[in-house]
C-alpha cells in the first residue's frame, strides 16, 4: 500500500477527546475563536460563544496550559 500523503495545514487543528477515547475537531469558527485566545496569552477563555452551544447559555472554560475544556454547569472535563 502507497503511504498516505500529508496534508499541509495552514492553520492549527482544536480536538477535544470523546467519552469513547476518539479525537474530534472542533467547527472552524470554534477553532479561531480558540485560536485568537490562546494567542491573547492569557491562561484561560471563558465563553458561550461556541457553535454547538448555540441557543443555550452553558460556559466553558478553556484552560490553555492543561489543554483542557470544562463545561461550567456539568462540570465534565474534557482533554
Amino acid at each position: 500500500m502507497a503511504p498516505k500523503k500529508k496534508i499541509k495545514q495552514d492553520s492549527p487543528t482544536w480536538e477535544y477527546l470523546d467519552g469513547d477515547g476518539n479525537w474530534n475537531g472542533y467547527a472552524a469558527e470554534d477553532t479561531a475563536l480558540l485560536e485568537k485566545g490562546y494567542n491573547s496569552g492569557e491562561a484561560t477563555l471563558l465563553t458561550g460563544a461556541l457553535s454547538f452551544n448555540a441557543g443555550y447559555s452553558t460556559m466553558y472554560l478553556f484552560d490553555f496550559k492543561g489543554m483542557t475544556q470544562t463545561n461550567k454547569d456539568s462540570k465534565t472535563v474534557r482533554q
